[in-house]
């Protein structure tokens, strides 16, 4: 067997084995967001497999249209990877509090296909109307940018997002350096063929890179999606355990900043049967979470119910805080209420307190906070732009409420 078959059989067994098992592990996955991105890098390697397979065979195409073969698979497999981008929930979070399409996760989706057919129109044209090497290795040269980019993006995203689970410097280390080989190789392989006579030694060694960098690819990609899906799991369980809401329910929340004790802090008022009793939790840092505690406090003082793509891993997030660092366990039925997919707290809003809001309206994850849910606060400013809303306005709202 030919050295070239057998990488090609490599490619070709790991790709679409990975792809496969990502699929198996989305029918469990309890969070529907990330799962979309899961089925788009799992199209992303079916697209890598398909390279391989047709290249396996070496059919009888003409070169011409070999060329466009080539060119139109890695614009499919680019498209799926940055498809995926918007559903890592933890990631990108500036640009997403900043961009309203890359929130909108269809038109982002909608708007990756249209970018990517424009420029396999531009990879067509070239083929057509320069001639030579020049044309060719001008493709090549243009098409190795965006695949590097493309990549390198979605491994960036799956360090950040399995870091959070792995949080050793050494684990971290060794998973970065890995991840880098695949867009790496995305560098290498289109050099030895611009440059085949000075880099030809270099060509095996370049799709070594490409096998162990998309192996490891693969690896992070089903580790992080199955702890992320037992997290869920473990998640359902606590509440499972947790009392049933017949017997507990929620008549008040007090949350903010104490500035007696430099702590930021919840505290939930509980009644169950006929007594009332009170829990307070507290943290010198404004984690996440807690971030998104404030955020529904807002939205409740407001009345305003929120719609996000990320809201069920966010809800996750919020009860998890809590009962991690509380004895009273709750569970998102007790916390959240939802109207035909708007969600908010399940209680008065006049149950809800916001102590010293100008020393939270400072932090950037609060802002980021309000600005990633920005479009559901616009129903209090018809009058105003989606585009021009700014979380100042939502705080001055708050603050002009409280002095009322």
């Amino acid at each position: 067997m030919a050295t070239k078959h057998f990488y090609y059989l490599c490619l070709i067994g790991i790709t679409f084995l990975g792809g496969c098992f990502l699929l198996i592990l989305n029918r469990n996955l309890k969070n529907r967001s990330e799962a979309k991105g899961m089925i788009f890098i799992a199209l992303g390697l079916f697209s890598f497999a398909t390279i391989g397979f047709y290249k396996l065979f070496d059919p009888p195409i003409p070169s011409l249209l070999l060329s466009d073969i080539d060119r139109i698979f890695s614009v499919f497999t680019n498209i799926f990877f940055v498809a995926s981008l918007p559903f890592f929930s933890n990631v990108f979070i500036k640009f997403r509090a900043t961009n309203s399409l890359f929130r909108k996760t269809d038109q982002w989706v909608n708007s990756v296909f249209i970018f990517f057919a424009f420029l396999a129109a531009l990879f067509a044209v070239i083929e057509r109307n320069v001639e030579g090497e020049f044309g060719k290795n001008t493709i090549v040269a243009i098409d190795s940018v965006f695949s590097t980019m493309t990549i390198g993006l979605v491994a960036f995203a799956l360090y950040k997002s399995i870091a959070a689970y792995w949080t050793a410097t050494f684990s971290k280390l060794f998973i970065g350096t890995l991840l880098i080989l695949f867009p790496i190789s995305q560098i290498l392989l289109p050099l030895t063929a611009l440059f085949p006579n000075q880099l030809h030694h270099y060509y095996f060694a370049s799709l070594i890179v490409l096998i162990v960098g998309i192996t490891f690819f693969i690896f992070v990609s089903i580790a992080y999606y199955a702890i992320s899906n037992q997290e869920m799991n473990i998640s359902n369980g606590q509440d499972n355990l947790a009392l049933k809401t017949d017997d507990l329910q929620i008549c008040a929340l007090h949350i903010g900043f104490d500035k007696m004790k430099k702590v930021y802090f919840i505290e939930i008022e509980f009644i169950e049967i006929e007594s009332k009793f009170k829990v307070r939790i507290e943290n010198r840092k404004i984690l996440l979470p807690f971030s998104n505690w404030i955020l529904f406090s807002i939205a409740k003082k407001l009345n305003v119910k929120l719609l996000n793509q990320d809201i069920a891993l966010t809800k996750f997030r919020m009860v998890e805080y809590w009962n991690k660092e509380s004895e009273t366990k709750i569970n998102q039925d007790i916390l959240f209420t939802n109207d035909l997919g708007l969600f908010e707290f399940n209680f008065d809003q006049h149950a809800v307190k916001i102590e010293n809001l100008n020393q939270l309206e400072t932090k950037h994850i609060v802002i980021e906070a309000i600005k990633k849910n920005i479009d559901s606060f616009a129903v209090l400013f018809p009058e105003t732009e989606k585009s021009r809303l700014d979380p100042s306005v939502i705080f001055d709202k708050i603050n002009a409420n409280n002095e009322q």
